[in-house]
């Protein structure tokens, strides 16, 4: 099978949350159009990444959004750098969190986030039909990217990065403990021990081209 490409990671042990990109590369920008820098409306620096859904629709993580008001916050479609000026910019008007998110635990932490204005970006992601083993088997490379720091405690890169990591089995994921025990049907693990896993929780996932 192909990789799938992933844009919201969460990296960590334990469960302390750490966007990180470990060993990660420039990426190919022209393959992650859809890519959503989340900052402060008066502001171009990146707190979160998003996907560009169309129609004016940023999808995100939950836990990234869920103490803002809409007012706050902005977006920037097809921004590669970090505290840049690149990317279509875009005001968020309304924010709609799962109704069952868990703040503690991370369960179903995604968020929709509704644009002022509908984005001339033509790079949208495309949603998956159905679940992840329809795309992808347990050792099968997945496509990641970010503006998290490229190693624990490092600074953070100027430019969007990515790294291919490999698909986890939820068993090995569990032997990680922390929020990584809660693994399932909502979630899935990518990574190593070694660089640290990534936990991708309810994340649209695509075929990579």
């Amino acid at each position: 099978m192909g990789s799938v490409q992933a844009n919201e990671n969460i990296v960590g042990v334990g469960g302390v949350i750490t966007p990180d990109i470990v060993g990660g590369s420039p990426a190919n920008t022209a393959e992650w159009g859809f890519y959503t820098q989340i900052v402060g409306r008066n502001s171009n620096r990146s707190f979160c990444g998003g996907s560009y859904l169309g129609d004016g629709y940023v999808l995100t993580a939950a836990h990234c959004v869920d103490t803002d008001l809409p007012s706050q916050l902005a977006v920037k479609v097809g921004g590669f750098r970090y505290n840049g000026t690149d990317g279509e910019r875009a005001n968020v008007t309304n924010i709609y969190v799962h109704p069952n998110f868990n703040s503690r635990n991370l369960a179903n932490d995604i968020a929709i986030l509704k644009l002022d204005r509908v984005i001339s970006n033509d790079k949208r992601v495309e949603i998956a039909a159905g679940g992840l083993s329809q795309y992808a088997v347990t050792g099968d490379q997945l496509s990641v990217a970010g503006l998290g720091r490229l190693s624990e405690g490092g600074s953070t890169p100027s430019v969007l990065m990515a790294v291919d990591v490999p698909l986890v089995s939820d068993a090995q994921c569990r032997t990680a403990g922390g929020s990584y025990a809660n693994v399932g049907p909502v979630s899935f693990c990518a990574g190593c021990h070694k660089a640290g896993l990534i936990l991708v929780r309810e994340t649209v996932v695509a075929p990579s081209s």
